[in-house]
């Protein structure tokens, strides 16, 4: 009893009334019926937001070089490299049997050099060939001048023009031998040339530096051409992260933009968006996007991978994601002012992290029901108590809607 009167601070007179039962004790109305509920409140306030993108998918090469032989038929008989070797451009991967080749070779060097032999005689046939046209052309000019003056028979200027005329055609006869004898060797050169190339291609080369991801190649097997590539090569070793993301934020996504992603090892790295799909699957609604990940990234092709894009940065109010109130029409918050529940509409910017920008509808330092809730209407009386913003995020705070007396 003595503590109790001690709560109310009256006159003495008016304590020993009351101690005598002369006054009735005062009431307030606050304290007729039960409390109102205590419900945490967090003030609106300004913050740097990053708006990212959720991607999930898979580490591929960012260019994938197929090795694969450039001639057929013959064995594979010495492998250089293996799987997760480091090659450089022209380096030499394997070797394939060279004996049928350079067997083939040294026949056509041998009918190259009897061509050779040919072309020469061919030649000499027309040095002799022009020595007799000159001789005949002189003994028939000669026959031509006697006859003229009566000293030679008609028959034997006859004679000696015909003699003429086939020494002119035995020289044309040869010219046309070497030039025969000419296109055989460079027919038989052409041969030689594509002998020794494909003299060269028993040397499996990588076309590009890289990585090898993969040999199927095997001692003493057969090439074809049409068979599965001896090896495949990561160019430059580089890495992609192929994912995929919803269409409602695939347009938020722009080329260029950083994107940090988690790999498999529990290690999180930044990479850059590289590529984006001109069109949106028709059956998943979602689109492609190529992630290139730094050189040094401790990652395999085929692990799995999961990022996040960051599509917008900038400094806005902002309140709990867990304090807006979404409707059929509109999206509201509930606010706490002088001890009641005022509902407001917002317009609701980018959102990340938990936190949500409040564009237009709530002011710096109006304090936020930190959780919205359905018991809590328009004007209901509340006893607000203020809690941590990051107590909120990581969502430790209880249930706005609580309804005990709260003492």
């Amino acid at each position: 009893m003595t503590r109790l009167l001690a709560s109310f601070p009256l006159a003495p007179i008016a304590l020993a009334a009351l101690v005598l039962g002369l006054v009735p004790v005062p009431v307030r109305a606050d304290d007729l019926g039960p409390k109102p509920p205590m419900v945490s409140v967090v003030a609106a306030e300004k913050r740097t937001l990053a708006a990212k993108v959720t991607v999930t998918g898979s580490i591929v090469a960012r260019e994938e070089v197929l090795v694969s032989p450039e001639i057929d038929n013959l064995r594979i008989i010495d492998i250089l490299v293996e799987e997760g070797d480091r090659v450089e451009k022209g380096q030499t991967l394997a070797r394939l049997s060279r004996e049928t080749l350079e067997t083939e070779l040294a026949q056509l060097e041998a009918s190259r050099a009897r061509l050779d032999a040919g072309i020469a005689q061919a030649r000499s046939q027309i040095t002799q060939a022009e020595a007799s046209r000159v001789e005949a052309t002189a003994a028939l000019q000669r026959s031509q001048t006697l006859r003229q003056t009566g000293n030679a028979s008609q028959e034997l200027l006859d004679q000696r023009t015909a003699t003429a005329r086939t020494a002119q055609a035995r020289v044309g006869s040869a010219q046309d031998g070497v030039r025969v004898a000419e296109a055989q060797r460079a027919e038989m050169d052409a041969q030689i040339r594509d002998v020794r190339i494909r003299l060269g291609r028993t040397e499996v080369k990588a076309p590009a530096a890289g990585v090898v991801s993969r040999r199927t190649a095997k001692l003493g097997a057969q090439t074809a051409a049409s068979a599965e590539p001896l090896f495949r090569i990561i160019a430059d070793g580089a890495l992609d992260v192929s994912g995929d993301i919803p269409e409602s934020r695939f347009t938020q996504v722009k080329l260029g933009q950083s994107a940090d992603i988690q790999l498999p090892n529990g290690q999180t790295v930044v990479g850059t968006v590289r590529l984006l799909s001109p069109m949106v699957n028709a059956s998943t609604r979602l689109g492609s996007v190529r992630i290139a990940l730094p050189p040094a990234a401790p990652a395999l092709m085929g692990n799995f991978a999961r990022g996040a894009i960051q599509v917008a940065q900038k400094t806005a109010l902002v309140v709990p994601t867990a304090a807006l109130l979404f409707g059929p029409t509109k999206t509201t918050v509930q606010v706490a002012k002088d001890g009641r529940v005022e509902t407001r509409a917002v317009t609701v910017g980018i959102r990340a992290g938990g936190l949500a920008e409040i564009v237009e509808g709530v002011s710096d330092g109006d304090w936020i029901i930190a959780k919205a809730g359905t018991f809590l209407r328009n004007g209901d009386r509340i006893r607000p108590q203020e809690a941590p913003l990051e107590s909120v995020l990581v969502g430790t705070v209880e249930s706005n809607a609580t309804l005990g007396s709260g003492n």
